[in-house]
């Protein structure tokens, strides 16, 4: 694996590579939406970040998404502070459990 990665529970890894979208190298099935999880509706959740950003990918930076772990049914809200567009891969987020204070 290269780039950095943040392991979230079991089965559950983000990362990036240099360029690209963000990839889950365990293998549980999650999905994303736009907006916290007490804002969004089943029907809002896509397969992939990328799809959930309708591909704007730039515009993360100040976003919350919702992260849906299906196998273990948590949800996450995912507070981005950064995105690097056109190469390097950088980016930078806070995640918090929903339902935990």
């Amino acid at each position: 694996m290269s780039g950095v990665e943040d392991c979230i529970e079991e089965g559950v890894c983000l990362g990036r590579y240099c360029s690209g979208p963000i990839y889950n190298s365990g293998d549980a099935e999650i999905e994303w939406a736009q907006g916290s999880c007490d804002e969004v509706d089943e029907g809002d959740f896509e397969e992939t970040l990328q799809e959930a950003m309708d591909g704007n990918m730039y515009n993360l930076p100040d976003w919350v998404t919702c992260l849906h772990i299906i196998d273990s049914d948590n949800y996450y809200d995912v507070f981005w502070n950064d995105w690097q567009s056109g190469g390097g891969g950088r980016f930078s987020y806070v995640r918090r459990l929903v339902g935990e204070q």
